[in-house]
């Protein structure tokens, strides 16, 4: 009889191995017995068992489990277990289309992960929110999927390493990088199971030629014909996602009538709903493939089914907004007069796509501070009730209220461009040591806040003073002694009002500016 530790070993191997063996997985979950386990090790089968379904196309029921999963660990100690199915939960949300929800779960298994010091569970974390984000905020997602592959390297996930150069792959090429992607694809294709994983290698090695197409050299051309000939031997595996992935790679060069060949052939392949991004473009290609053709009837046929497709995905992904407004535009230019109230009807809609993403814009701008770039006044006091709502004695909500030292002098001695220098650089210092669940603001004037959830007082005064040091040594050779200072109160809370914590914070400013200021003066408040 297996006693709870073997039941955990046996586990924790299986989900070591899950990338790599995932019949092993399947075994796993098909030996269990329900009714012989404790709660938390029934959890732990759930979590496998979501992730596998998750993986195989069974979105209800990876939800149904995870979700169990998730409210049974919580009610434990944290630990790997429940990181995982944080993570699993996220990207089933992220799925679903909430990007919203999947971030707020990725941050809490990024927390859970840095609580237990699990750095593969941080760096899924990391890139998984990253990922996220990779249409919305391109730069923050660099950098969390950046953070991601040097934690995946310090402990030696293989497999995270590879979807980390893959994915940072993806990010620098939309990015008009070329070089840096193709260096981030090559990496990835190192990744030694790939042999044993077709769908993931015919995806890389077509974005590993697209990337070669926008570098001119022998060498690279030497490397594309390289590249073609794996794919052509991959055609003849039976996975379907191998057989779409490498027809639209062998199609971008091809004739109208190769291209004809190549992806109506795919499309028999397909499983449009599991797929639907390379559904919409072999649509796409083949429209304008048949349109070279003269087959204007095929081309506007293929056309339609490319405008629902990418319908159905505009509201999970902001960026296929201008591709809709390219597919409606097309089809017009197929359709005689009697259409014109459908085209003036899609004009209509893309006026409505530019309004809303103008409205995006225009809130971005309505919560960001134009100077600094941190959060402005409403935003942080919006962020904050919430954050003071959930704060609990398990799990604080900490303040920083920071005070740039004899500022107004700054201003009336050197004038007020050198003085937003000073506020643009200490905001900058702020942000880079702020974590992704952190709200950090411009209170007003030279006053910035920090909040920390989940942290002690203690903890964020540490941090506070490796910032005020790093501000102490920034350079400002056009001011008075050459630098500039800061003062800083800290304080926490378990309950009570958000204005309360500020107003604690900032009496704690006030006391570090009259010991004499350039320094860190915290103290734990009180529960009301």
């Amino acid at each position: 009889m297996n006693t709870d530790a073997d039941t955990h070993a046996q586990l924790e191997m299986a989900w070591q191995n899950r990338d790599r063996d995932r019949a092993a997985l399947q075994s796993v979950v098909t030996a269990r017995r329900n009714d012989q386990l404790a709660p938390t090790a029934l959890a732990y089968y759930r979590t496998i068992s979501g992730y596998l379904a998750w993986r195989l196309g069974d979105f209800h029921q990876s939800c149904q489990l995870i979700t169990s999963a998730v409210k049974t660990l919580r009610t434990g100690p944290p630990d790997a277990w429940l990181a995982r199915a944080l993570g699993i939960l996220a990207g089933l949300e992220l799925q679903a289309g909430h990007l919203a929800v999947a971030a707020e779960l990725y941050g809490q298994q990024i927390q859970t992960a840095r609580q237990i010091g699990d750095l593969e569970q941080e760096g899924a974390g990391l890139h998984d929110l990253g990922y996220s984000q990779r249409f919305l905020n391109a730069d923050r997602a660099e950098i969390h999927l950046t953070e991601a592959l040097r934690l995946f390297k310090e402990t030696g996930y293989a497999h995270g390493t590879m979807a980390a150069h893959l994915n940072l792959g993806t990010l620098t090429a939309k990015g008009g990088r070329p070089q840096d992607a193709l260096a981030h694809y090559e990496q990835a294709l190192e990744y030694p199971p790939l042999q044993t994983m077709p769908e993931v290698e015919a995806a890389l090695l077509r974005a590993t030629l697209s990337a070669l197409d926008h570098l001119p050299g022998e060498s690279n051309r030497a490397r594309i014909q390289q590249i073609e000939a794996r794919l052509r031997a991959l055609q003849r595996h039976p996975h379907p996602e191998v057989q779409v992935e490498t027809a639209l790679a062998l199609a971008r060069k091809a004739t109208p009538a190769e291209v004809v060949s190549l992806l109506e052939e795919a499309l028999r392949w397909m499983h449009p709903p599991e797929t639907s991004t390379l559904f919409a473009e072999i649509h796409e290609q083949l429209s304008e493939a048949y349109e070279a053709l003269g087959r204007d009837d095929l081309a506007l046929r293929h056309l339609r089914q490319t405008l629902r497709t990418e319908r159905r995905q505009h509201h999970a992904d902001d960026a296929q907004a201008m591709r809709i407004l390219e597919v409606f535009h097309r089809t017009a230019a197929f359709e005689a007069a009697a259409q014109r109230e459908r085209e003036h009807r899609a004009q209509l809609e893309g006026q409505v796509e530019q309004l809303e993403a103008h409205n995006t814009q225009m809130q971005f701008q309505s919560q960001t501070d134009s100077l600094t770039g941190l959060a402005n006044r409403h935003q942080l006091f919006e962020r904050g009730e919430v954050l003071a709502e959930r704060a609990s004695s398990s799990a604080l909500l900490s303040a920083a209220m920071i005070d740039i030292d004899h500022f107004k002098e700054i201003n009336d001695l050197c004038g007020h461009l050198q003085g937003d220098e000073v506020l643009q650089q200490v905001a900058q210092s702020i942000a880079r040591w702020s974590g992704p669940q952190d709200v950090t603001a411009r209170y007003g004037g030279e006053e910035f806040v920090w909040l920390r959830p989940g942290a002690s007082a203690a903890h964020l005064a540490a941090q506070c003073e490796s910032l005020r040091r790093e501000i102490q040594n920034l350079p400002f050779p056009h001011l008075p002694g050459g630098g500039v200072t800061v003062s800083i109160g800290v304080c926490e809370m378990s309950q009570g009002r958000f204005t309360d914590l500020l107003e604690s914070a900032d009496q704690k400013l006030y006391e570090a500016k009259r010991r004499g200021r350039n320094r860190v003066v915290c103290k734990v408040v009180q529960s009301s």
